[in-house]
């Protein structure tokens, strides 16, 4: 198999790459649900209401509930008989709304011992839903654009990234995308670990025991990015592969941070196992763990991409309080509070991580995410127009019977 059969993409020529990236974080996934509704719509104005987001992005890569958004992003929606398209992202809410209070059920207020003795919740729920989204009929080969989603082996305890490109040239890298969604999304201590085998057409057989991404990468913004660079280096029609890597349009998008967290290191100095697992409805352990993951994400593509800041638009909210920052709040006031939260971010301004302090700031007082989104869908339509023109140009040419190099 040649290095050319594996690249994810084609690098080559003026159009590089085009990354959409989402976060973990459970029900807060209704956040960054609401700015890719608005980017959604932006491109429907530019190219007709057919549009979706797999048309535009080339990779798309989600940890846990990140990975389930852009998995029904890149999947054909079971019930478009007419059109076969996608997912909506208006679909994609309506999904969170109507299921997250099935996956994410609430305990009683007496049952003290949710959660402590085995996961919180039994997952059978999630099964069942994305049975009905016939997610266990299709494979990972069968998405419309690159997917790439990022689980653990607790086995290997290796990092195991699920990516289309691959699973279109190995059998054993491709499950059923039911598999990956379980899998990505098996939080410890919320849901259990998935366990699933994948065949060859010639007997071979791997066993993956998995679970939930953020344990590896809960931002896989660089794990995508990761990919195109791979694909730069190994393709030979370019020559200068750092300036290549200047044509990224990359979206990375976080489902939020509480404000004033309370716990510190005075408090914390007398936790146990049991209080760093659960303390005060919350898991410490498993969030600063997905956190901190986000963050030295979000530092390294910062600091790689700073001459072309343009081409790197991270969102998140930064301030979530309380209650709303829990990963399973799945009650209606908070599922509405979440889909708000979303709707008020994009009338704020673009931030980013300050790498001394690891706090907000603002980059421009007079540019808002609204803005932001709105100016990206300006240019991804373009170069959509771009790439379609191309590729007219290029099945012209064949049945000409020229022969050159598509780019």
């Amino acid at each position: 198999m040649s290095n050319q059969e594996l690249l994810p993409i084609d690098v080559s020529g003026d159009v590089g790459a085009r990354i959409l990236s989402v976060d973990g974080g459970g029900v807060r996934g209704l956040i960054p649900v609401q700015l890719l509704k608005f980017l959604e719509k932006q491109l429907q104005k530019l190219d007709g209401e057919d549009a979706r987001l797999a048309d535009y992005f080339n990779i798309m890569a989600g940890t846990s509930t990140g990975g389930l958004i852009t998995t029904m992003l890149a999947t054909p929606d079971p019930n478009d008989h007419k059109h076969n398209r996608p997912f909506s992202t208006q679909k994609i809410e309506d999904f969170y709304l109507k299921n997250a209070s099935l996956i994410f059920p609430q305990p009683s207020k007496w049952n003290i011992f949710h959660g402590i003795f085995g996961p919180k919740y039994n997952g059978k729920h999630l099964v069942d839903i994305l049975e009905q989204e016939k997610f266990h009929e299709r494979r990972l080969c069968d998405t419309a654009t690159n997917l790439v989603i990022p689980t653990f082996d607790i086995k290997t305890q290796f990092p195991t990234i699920f990516a289309s490109h691959e699973a279109k040239v190995d059998p054993l890298k491709n499950p059923h995308l039911m598999d990956v969604c379980l899998s990505t999304t098996a939080a410890p201590t919320y849901f259990p670990s998935h366990q699933f085998t994948t065949n060859s057409s010639d007997g071979k057989t791997q066993v993956f025991n998995l679970v939930d991404g953020g344990v590896a990468a809960n931002n896989p913004t660089l794990i995508a990015m990761n990919l195109v660079t791979r694909a730069v280096h190994q393709d030979t029609r370019i020559v200068d592969k750092k300036e290549h890597l200047d044509h990224f349009i990359v979206l990375s998008l976080g489902t939020g941070l509480e404000e004033g967290i309370e716990w510190d290191a005075k408090k914390a100095a007398t936790w146990g196992s049991l209080k760093w697992i659960t303390h005060d409805g919350r898991t410490p352990l498993i969030e600063s763990i997905m956190n901190a993951s986000s963050d030295m994400v979000n530092i390294h593509i910062a600091l790689m991409l700073h001459h072309v800041k343009e081409n790197y638009l991270r969102i998140q909210e930064w301030q979530l309080k309380g209650s709303e920052a829990k990963m399973d709040l799945s009650t209606d006031e908070n599922l509405r509070n979440l889909v708000k939260k979303g709707q008020e971010l994009l009338d704020k301004p673009v931030r980013s991580l300050n790498l001394e302090t690891g706090r907000p700031e603002t980059v421009k007082n007079d540019c808002t995410n609204r803005m932001a989104l709105t100016k990206m869908a300006e240019r991804l339509s373009k170069e959509k127009k771009l790439r379609d023109k191309r590729s007219a140009s290029s099945a012209l040419s064949m049945n000409g019977h020229s022969v050159g190099i598509n780019i």
